[in-house]
C-alpha cells in the first residue's frame, strides 16, 4: 500500500534513506491490500512477513485469521521457517482459550478441510501465552528470533511426538510453555 496526503511526507531530508522507501513521492507502507469491485481496501498483512511455499505466496494473517476462527483458541501467529520441499513453511503457536482441551485431530481436520496445502503450517505449539509488544500486537520478530533456541530446548525435553489421537490441555507450569502437538510431514501438491 501507498500512501499521500498533505500530512504524509513525500521523502526524508537525507536523501540516501529514500531508496526503496519511496515510489515517485509516495511513502511505501510495508502493508498489503487489494481493492475489491467496490473500491473497498482489504487488509492483507504485511510485506516482510508474507513468505513463499512451494512457490505460492501465503500471507500469515489469513492462516492466523482462520485459526482464531477456531470456538477454543484464543490467538495464534504463524512463524515461517526454511523447508527442503516446500522452500518456506508456517509455524504455528497457539494460546488456548483458558481451561479448554484441544484435541489435535480436530485441529488438523479443521486446517485440512480449510486450507490450501501450502497455506497449513507444518508444526504446531500451544502455548499459555505470547509475547505482546506496547501496542498489544504479538511480538513476532521476538519469537522469531527465538525459534531456534525454542525448538532446540523442545528436542532437549521431549523425545516423543504426540500422535494425532491425543489430547492436550493448556500447560500449567512448563519452562517453554508449550507442547508439540502434532507435527505434519510436508505433502506433495496435487
Amino acid at each position: 500500500m501507498l500512501v499521500r496526503g498533505d500530512s504524509v511526507i513525500r521523502g526524508y531530508l537525507d536523501k540516501e534513506n529514500n531508496n526503496g522507501a519511496f515510489l515517485d513521492g509516495w511513502p511505501k507502507t510495508g502493508d498489503l491490500g487489494y481493492l475489491d469491485e467496490k473500491n473497498y481496501l482489504h487488509y492483507v498483512g504485511r510485506s516482510k512477513e508474507m513468505y513463499i511455499s512451494g512457490g505460492y505466496y501465503v500471507y500469515p494473517l489469513e492462516i492466523e485469521s482462520f485459526l482464531n476462527a477456531y470456538p477454543s483458541v484464543n490467538a495464534s501467529c504463524i512463524i515461517e521457517v526454511p523447508d527442503e520441499t516446500w522452500g518456506e513453511v508456517g509455524v504455528a503457536f497457539i494460546v488456548p482459550e483458558d481451561g479448554v482441551t484441544l484435541d489435535a485431530d480436530e485441529q488438523l481436520l479443521y486446517c485440512k478441510n480449510g486450507l490450501a496445502d501450502y497455506k497449513r503450517p507444518r508444526k504446531y505449539f500451544i502455548r499459555k501465552d505470547l509475547t505482546n509488544i506496547s501496542v498489544g500486537k504479538i511480538a513476532k520478530q521476538e519469537i522469531r528470533g527465538n525459534l531456534a533456541s525454542f525448538l532446540s530446548e523442545l528436542r532437549g525435553m521431549f523425545s516423543f511426538i504426540v500422535s494425532n489421537n491425543s489430547k492436550i490441555q493448556q500447560p500449567d507450569d512448563f519452562v517453554c510453555q508449550a507442547v508439540v502437538f502434532f507435527f505434519i510431514h510436508p505433502l506433495p501438491h496435487n
